[in-house]
């Protein structure tokens, strides 16, 4: 309002519209700023409930369903949620989230559902090698987790390990409507609570997915995968560090599986050194007193061929349910793991 100042003090600007410009709109900002603020505080403590991804971090603690083996892993794996990857449904749970959470989420994730259910006799980590280095915002991790992983340890991990994810907290709530007043006023609304998922059926290991001629991926996007550089960042290597410690107190064993990647990128990786140097970086994580089993490669099993136009995720027909059926023999297979 600087440039009205000078109109104003010159007597254009007509007393009606001076008093509202010099009174009425700040107090009625003020209003509206002091309203959002007194109901940020009551919602604070709402549970959100914006999607499954939020269900999930609820339904480990609510759903008294205890499995054998625990999955945990980014989206490709998360694809492979509605198939059983084990012979009966409470063989194997499926607790992949997306590469957006980042293995922080997957950390606090199994470390609420040991509070509340028997240890698993295994803890399968799929993760594509591309995703265990921080690659998304500090404000995707912040509107996925922050929010959700509320507790003091979960914080202060996040705070430690992602910078300035409480930077905007200081801010007023009327700066972020969405968070922090529309999206849990909408979580009030949430039906009952929520179950772990669970698979309709056993993937079938002889389905015939669709042709390598269907595969959608771009030459574009695999080039983009090819090109980031393959390591364990700081906040994954912390998180390794962290599951190693929780097989030792809880008895599981640790595996961790490389999910499909499409060959041309697989290959790149090869050839310039980057799969192996990061295998060899993940097994050295592994090998410092972790009860692990080690890393395996579920490429080596076949070719998955079709993938969609971003080269990450598998698609067509049968596709998906090729690899569930691949990561479920994979786990049938770990010692003593699967009742017949």
């Amino acid at each position: 309002m600087s440039y009205l100042r000078p109109l104003i003090s010159a007597g254009v600007v007509p007393a009606a519209w001076r008093r509202f410009l010099c009174f009425r709109l700040p107090v009625l900002l003020l209003v509206i700023v002091a309203f959002c603020q007194i109901l940020d505080a009551g919602l604070r403590h709402v549970t959100l409930r914006r999607s499954n991804l939020d269900d999930l971090a609820l339904a480990v603690e609510a759903d008294p369903t205890a499995f054998r083996v625990v999955v945990l892993g980014d989206s490709i794996t998360r694809q492979t949620r509605r198939f059983q990857l084990g012979h009966g449904r409470q063989d194997v749970g499926n607790l992949a989230t997306i590469g957006w959470t980042g293995a922080a989420a997957e950390l606090f994730l199994l470390r609420r559902y040991l509070r509340h259910h028997p240890a698993p006799e295994y803890v399968v980590y799929a993760v594509a090698p591309d995703d265990l280095q921080t690659t998304v915002s500090t404000r995707v991790v912040h509107y996925y987790d922050w929010r959700v992983y509320n507790r003091p340890e979960e914080r202060a991990f996040l705070r430690q390990y992602v910078p300035g994810i409480d930077a905007r907290e200081w801010l007023p709530a009327a700066f972020d409507l969405q968070e922090r007043i529309l999206e849990p006023l909408l979580s009030l609304a949430a039906g009952p609570l929520p179950r772990m998922p669970g698979g309709a059926r056993v993937p079938d290991p002889s389905v015939r997915p669709e042709p390598a001629s269907d595969n959608e991926s771009a030459g574009a996007s695999e080039q983009g995968r090819v090109k980031r550089v393959l390591v364990v960042g700081g906040l994954q290597q912390a998180v390794v560090t962290r599951l190693c410690g929780l097989s030792r107190t809880y008895g599981f064993r640790l595996a961790f599986v490389w999910p499909p990647v499409p060959p041309a990128v697989l290959g790149a990786w090869e050839r310039n050194g980057e799969f192996g140097r990061l295998t060899a970086q993940l097994r050295g994580l592994l090998d410092g007193g972790c009860n692990a089993v080690g890393v395996f490669d579920i490429n080596t099993v076949r070719r998955y061929t079709n993938f969609d136009r971003d080269a990450l995720h598998l698609r067509g027909d049968g596709w998906e349910e090729r690899y569930a059926a691949d990561l479920a023999g994979y786990i049938a297979g770990l010692p003593g793991v699967i009742r017949k």
